[in-house]
Order: structure tokens, then C-alpha cells, then sequence
């Protein structure tokens, strides 16, 4: 071994153990994640009526599905097609700074960076209820300087002229966020009681940013993103953990909230399926599902159909963002087809979405015709996932005669490429990530 060889394996253990020795790490902890049109979210709307709701849940879907479909194929998609990962249903709530200040992230399995707008800002986009995090009234707050290997390891870094980390994160329509690498406390408190601090945590003080088009579907957004994939500087990887669960309240009642639990409080519970590993898809968690049925009858879709492809975006993941599931045409064909037989009785009822919001099969129903409707089960490798009726059809009108009556439709949405479990299916499921063994579990209880 040479010498120069030996000085920089010295240099690098040096510098990690620097960063990593001072810095307290938790075992486990929980968080509060609540609906963002609950009147404890900063994003709450009191004059936002059920369909505008529907069509703002439906257009971050979409654009969810093509930043994930972006990503996973490195396609840059025509210029006004929007595409974001920052901005979804469910956002958790925590603390930065000292003294602490309440904020609020999505919580996303498909990216790894953490980051939050900061002051000064030189481009914002809109907070409201939020104030924006102003590192120059903590007295934690440090930058991260070039040399460390907490800069390499978040991934998106370049130098400043004075020797400090700054990272600049593109996405596929242009849109970015960019700013400085910095460390600081942070504080998650259970909805159950009992905080944790976490001091010298890893994110990115974003000072730009920039996202085309209407992409937040409202006058502000999200003040930042926590990522939990098995990359970079995510919140799962600083950690350590190789565990974390969440389970997300009922969309139809905003104040139901739900939690996110990580390490050891994690509970990993219920029937278990595999994460598939995929080379340079670590942003990602891939399922193998084998087919859907109806009522019991397998719709017997074509093997290949959720195969992962390296040439163009492909399989199918499980995702914190997108609130609507996505499948691929193929199967979704076979599933709207099979639901139209069993609902043969209803079809003089069948009516196109009022509401245009990508639907493609609804029907105007009463609480007896939904509850007679048919089962969906997403049939994966050792699991069977049967979806609620709650998880299947969606109430697009604002009729109000009953809680149940009126147009509902099937919330799921054709897809030409990648397909995703979205949100609203998995909704008051506990979802477990065993990521030392590479499981997911699924048990159906009541988020709170």
C-alpha cells in the first residue's frame, strides 16, 4: 500500500469519524403526518369544495407519476407536463432549530435528499401559516464545510467560493431547489407523547427554488421534503435504521391523522411480500405483483406486464407521494372490464366522470350499490392486499344528500409506463419496511 494510498484512508476515516462522533442518534421515534387538507395543515383551504380537492389530488398524481417515470428512465418529458416530487397528501410535521420551529415535509420513499426553504430567500415559493426557517435566529445551525464526507454523501454538492457545501437538486422539467448543506437539531414528537432530538442533522437550506408551472395546484406549497429511499443522506440512511412504518389517515376525513414510525419503534406486522432490489433504482421500492382479481377470479394478466425494464420506465413501486394508484394499460384494461361485468346490474347507472378528473369508470351509487361492489386484490408474492371499498371508489361530486350517495368512481389510473401504489389505496394500512431483510408488510387497521 502506497503512502498516498494510507493518507487518504486515514484522511477519510478522520473525517467521517469528525462528522459522525459528536452527533446523537436516536434508536427509534414516531411523527405526527397529517392530511394537508386538515385544518392542522398549514396548506388547509376552508373554501376548497370536494371537487376542486379531487382535481388538485389528481393533477399531483399525475405529475408524481411523471417525476418517478423521469427519473426512472432518465426522460425528460415535453416542457409543460408537470413534474414534481415536492408536493403530495400526506406531510409530516417536526421541529428545526434552537429555539424550535415548527415545520412541515412530505414524506417521500422516492428521493433521498431532506430539504427546507430558508432565509434569505432569492426565490421562494409561498408559505402560509408556516413562517419560513431563518438559520440566523438558531443557534445550532452550522454549514457544512467542502471536505466533509457529509458533503459527498449528499449527493447534489458543489463548493461555494468559500470552501462551503451547497448542493443544486434538477428535476426533469427544469424545475430546481438549490442552497447550502447545513447541520442542525432537529426534534420529532410522538402523537402517543415523548420527543426526540436529533442534533446535527443533515439537509439542504434551500434558498432557490423554482418549480414550472402550476405544480403546487394552490397558492403555496410544502415547505420541504424528507426522502426515506436507501440512498444518500435520506432520513433513514443518516440514521442508520433498517426499519420504518407509516400508516395515513382516511382521505374522506382530513382530521384522522396518521404517524411514521422509524428503528426500533417500527412495528413490522402482517402478511409480507418482498422488496425487489434494482440496480440504480435505490430511489425506489419495487413490488412483485403477479396479478389483480375481482371478487376472487384472477384477471390473469400477462406475466411480463409489472416486469422491470432497464430500456424505459417499468414495474411496479409503492409510493408515499402519489395519491392515486397507476396501473399499467394493459392491466388496468383487464381490471375496468372485469368490474363492468360484475356490475352488469349497474349499468344504466354508469356515467361519465362529471367532473374530468381522469376517472374512467364511475357510477352513480347508493350506500347499498357500494357495498355490494366488488372486491379488488392485488395478488403479490406471499401477500394478498384486498383493498377496502373505502381504498377503491372515490365520491367525485358535491351532492350531500348522504356520506354515500352520488357519482363514484374507480381511483385508479391508466398508465402508459411505470405503474404506482398510490396513497388513497393504501390509506389506514400500517405499512412496515423491513430493510434489513428486504420485506414490506401490510395490516389493515385504523391510523391513529
Amino acid at each position: 500500500m502506497s503512502c498516498n494510498t494510507l493518507s487518504f484512508i486515514l484522511l477519510f476515516i478522520s473525517l467521517f469519524s469528525s462528522h459522525h462522533a459528536s452527533t446523537s442518534r436516536p434508536t427509534g421515534f414516531s411523527a405526527k403526518v397529517i392530511n394537508r387538507n386538515s385544518v392542522q395543515s398549514p396548506l388547509y383551504d376552508p373554501n376548497l369544495t370536494r371537487q376542486n380537492r379531487i382535481k388538485a389530488s389528481v393533477l399531483r398524481s399525475v405529475a408524481r407519476h411523471n417525476y418517478i417515470d423521469s427519473i426512472t428512465s432518465n426522460k425528460f418529458p415535453p416542457i409543460n407536463i408537470p413534474v414534481t416530487p415536492a408536493d403530495g397528501e400526506y406531510i409530516m410535521e417536526y421541529f428545526i432549530g434552537t429555539p424550535p420551529l415548527k415545520t412541515f415535509a412530505l414524506l417521500d420513499t422516492g428521493s433521498s435528499p431532506i430539504w427546507l426553504q430558508c432565509l434569505p430567500c432569492k426565490k421562494c415559493y409561498r408559505q402560509t401559516n408556516v413562517p419560513y426557517f431563518d438559520p440566523a435566529k438558531s443557534s445550532t445551525y452550522k454549514r457544512v464545510r467542502c471536505p466533509l464526507l457529509t458533503c459527498l454523501l449528499y449527493g447534489y454538492e458543489h463548493c461555494s467560493r468559500d470552501e462551503y457545501c451547497q448542493f443544486h437538486i434538477t428535476y426533469a422539467d427544469s424545475s430546481f431547489t438549490s442552497g447550502d448543506v447545513a447541520e442542525e437539531t432537529v426534534e420529532f414528537r410522538s402523537p402517543k407523547g415523548g420527543n426526540t432530538t436529533v442534533e446535527n442533522f443533515v439537509f439542504g437550506c434551500s434558498h432557490i427554488n423554482y418549480f414550472g408551472g402550476d405544480v403546487h395546484y394552490s397558492q403555496w406549497g410544502i415547505p420541504g421534503l424528507i426522502g426515506l429511499s436507501r440512498d444518500g443522506q435520506s432520513l433513514i440512511e443518516q440514521l442508520g435504521f433498517l426499519k420504518f412504518a407509516y400508516c395515513f389517515g382516511d382521505y374522506d376525513v382530513p382530521e384522522q391523522h396518521g404517524y411514521a414510525m422509524f428503528g426500533k419503534v417500527a412495528a413490522i406486522s402482517g402478511p409480507m411480500t418482498p422488496l425487489l432490489s434494482i440496480p440504480d433504482a435505490a430511489d425506489h421500492y419495487f413490488l412483485d405483483i403477479i396479478d389483480i382479481s375481482v371478487n376472487g377470479e384472477r384477471l390473469k394478466i400477462p406475466p411480463d406486464t409489472f416486469q422491470v425494464h432497464k430500456e424505459y420506465p417499468s414495474g411496479f413501486v409503492i409510493d408515499s407521494g402519489a395519491t392515486f394508484t397507476f396501473l399499467k394499460t394493459k392491466a388496468f384494461r383487464l381490471l375496468v372490464g372485469a368490474l363492468k361485468m360484475k356490475l352488469m346490474k349497474l349499468k344504466e347507472k354508469e356515467v361519465i366522470d362529471p367532473s374530468y378528473h381522469h376517472f374512467e369508470l364511475c357510477y352513480k351509487m347508493n350506500y347499498l350499490d357500494l357495498k355490494f361492489a366488488p372486491v379488488i386484490t392485488f395478488h403479490f408474492v406471499n401477500l394478498d392486499l384486498q383493498l377496502p371499498l373505502s381504498n377503491t371508489w372515490i365520491k367525485v361530486d358535491d351532492a350531500q344528500k348522504t356520506p354515500y350517495e352520488g357519482v363514484h368512481c374507480l381511483a385508479m389510473i391508466p398508465s402508459q409506463s411505470i405503474s404506482i401504489l398510490g396513497n388513497f389505496q393504501q390509506q389506514n394500512f400500517h405499512i412496515g419496511f423491513d430493510l434489513d431483510n428486504n420485506l414490506i408488510s401490510f395490516s389493515l387497521q385504523f391510523c391513529e
